[in-house]
């Protein structure tokens, strides 16, 4: 039920192993903030080269939707409530990671399926701690009924370089045959927002 009560994940390396499970290469290497950056996935700059090494973690449990192709429609919102953590407690997770291994990442990318699905007052004061106390570029992923103006604006002025936004069709139908009940002019509407701020600020949309 409450999210912040939950432990940091533990990045020490003290006692972590990279298991490498490639035919013929079988083997499990001492975890290290270099082989880090080595083998972990990477995603794009703003110039194209792909080279920036995530740090990856997530804000929220659950999910709002329940769309039939997802694992999440098997369940039930009394199963698997949608929770979120506080902006302070996902500051002092990511002030940690960074003291821990400031070097072994050069983005945060924000994996939670629907991060935008927080308020636009919890966005806006996100937005405000992580420029004040962390000042990485970073990373979300949305859908087009949560994107809007004034939270893109925030998320932006923070550092955002990155958005990802779920379009599953723009068919009626198969929207209706999938459970996500987005209107089509919606997220016509949601990837102009995007476009306009890719044209004002520095950002893949």
């Amino acid at each position: 039920e409450d999210l912040d009560a939950l432990p940091f994940p533990d990045y020490t390396f003290a006692d972590d192993y990279w298991v490498d499970a490639s035919p013929g290469a079988e083997q499990a290497l001492p975890l290290t903030p270099s082989l880090y950056r080595e083998v972990q996935k990477k995603y794009p700059d703003l110039q194209g080269n792909v080279d920036l090494v995530p740090y990856k973690t997530v804000t929220t449990r659950g999910c709002p939707f329940f769309c039939s192709y997802c694992a999440m429609g098997t369940l039930s919102k009394a199963e698997s409530p949608f929770r979120k953590r506080s902006v302070n407690n996902v500051m002092l997770e990511l002030e940690e990671v960074v003291k821990q291994h400031g070097d072994m990442f050069d983005v945060v990318s924000l994996a939670d399926d629907t991060f935008m699905s927080h308020s636009k007052i919890w966005i806006g004061e996100f937005a405000e701690q992580f420029k004040k106390r962390i000042d990485r570029p970073f990373r979300v992923i949305g859908f087009p009924e949560s994107v809007t103006a004034e939270k893109i604006e925030n998320l932006c002025s923070a550092g955002a370089m990155h958005f990802g936004m779920g379009v599953e069709s723009l068919s009626e139908k198969t929207l209706k045959l999938y459970d996500r009940h987005t209107a089509p002019d919606r997220v016509v509407k949601s990837a102009n927002i995007l476009v306009d701020a890719a044209r004002r600020y520095q950002i893949i949309p």
